[in-house]
C-alpha cells in the first residue's frame, strides 16, 4: 500500500514499548508496598508513637471543645441570670402600679420562653428574692404582691408553697423571711393556705409568741409609715390598717 506510513508505525510501537517499561518500572510488590502510616504503627508495635500521632491530637481537639462548649454555656447562663435579674428589679420599680406590671411581666415572660427550663419558676423565685430583700412592707406592697401571684393564676396553695422556697433559701435572713411569712400571712385567705407557712415559721428565731410578737411589730411600723405619708391634713383613719391585719381600736 503506497499510502502506508511505515515511521508511524515504528513510532507506535515504540511508544507502546515505553509505557509498558514505565509500568514495570513503576510496579512494587505488594510485600513491599508501604501502606497507611497509623496500620504500620499498629504492625510494627509503635504505640508510642501511635499515641501522639493520634493520641495527642484527639485530646487537644476535645480540650478545645470543652472549652468552647464552657464558655457558651457560661455565656448562654449568664445571659438568663440577667434577664431575671432585669425582670426582678424592674417588677419592684412598678411596685403598686399594675398595669405596669402586667406590661412587664409579659414582655419578660415572653424572653424567657427561650431558655430551658421551667421559666415560670425561676422568675418568680428571682422576683420575691428581691422583693424581700428590697420593698418595705406597706398596704400598697401588699396589693401589689397580691396582683403579682394573680398573673402567674396561682391557687393560694401554689403561692403558699412559693413562698416557703424562697423563705428557705433565705435562711441566713431572717428579716427577709419574716417578710415573706407576714406578706403571705395577710395575702392568703384559706386556713389550708396559711397553715402552709408554717415551714417559714420553724426557719425564725424564737417560738410563737416571739415571732407574733415581730409580725405584728411589722404591722404597726408599717401603719405609722403610712400615717406619715399621708400628711398632716388627714381627718380621717388613714386606710390601710385592714390590710396590714390590725384592728381599727389600735
Amino acid at each position: 500500500n503506497d499510502d502506508f506510513d511505515e515511521s508511524a508505525y515504528y513510532q507506535t510501537e515504540g511508544d507502546d514499548q515505553f509505557v509498558g517499561q514505565m509500568q514495570m518500572e513503576e510496579y512494587v510488590h505488594p510485600n513491599d508496598r508501604k501502606g497507611n502510616p497509623i496500620t504500620e504503627m499498629f504492625r510494627e508495635g509503635s504505640y508510642n508513637a501511635l499515641l501522639f500521632k493520634v493520641g495527642v491530637p484527639i485530646i487537644f481537639s476535645i480540650w478545645g471543645l470543652s472549652k468552647a462548649v464552657t464558655k457558651v454555656r457560661g455565656e448562654y447562663w449568664g445571659k438568663e441570670e440577667g434577664i431575671l435579674q432585669s425582670y426582678a428589679q424592674e417588677m419592684v420599680y412598678h411596685d403598686g402600679d399594675f398595669e405596669e406590671l402586667r406590661l412587664c411581666h409579659e414582655t419578660y415572660r415572653t424572653k424567657m420562653r427561650f431558655f430551658p427550663g421551667n421559666s415560670k419558676q425561676k422568675m418568680i423565685t428571682a422576683f420575691l428574692t428581691y422583693h424581700a430583700k428590697k420593698v418595705t412592707v406597706s398596704p400598697k406592697a401588699i396589693s401589689g404582691l397580691s396582683y403579682v401571684f394573680s398573673l402567674y393564676k396561682y391557687t393560694e396553695s401554689e403561692a403558699a408553697a412559693v413562698l416557703v422556697d424562697v423563705a428557705e433559701s433565705l435562711v441566713s435572713k431572717p428579716a427577709s423571711s419574716g417578710k415573706l411569712l407576714f406578706f403571705g400571712t395577710r395575702i392568703l385567705k384559706s386556713k389550708e393556705a396559711k397553715a402552709a407557712l408554717k415551714p417559714i415559721r420553724k426557719k425564725l428565731y424564737g417560738d410563737k409568741s416571739v415571732i407574733d410578737a415581730a409580725q405584728k411589730l411589722i404591722a404597726e411600723s408599717s401603719y405609722k409609715a403610712t400615717i406619715t405619708a399621708g400628711g398632716k391634713e388627714q381627718t380621717e383613719l388613714t386606710v390601710g390598717w385592714e390590710v396590714l391585719g390590725l384592728k381599727k381600736e389600735r
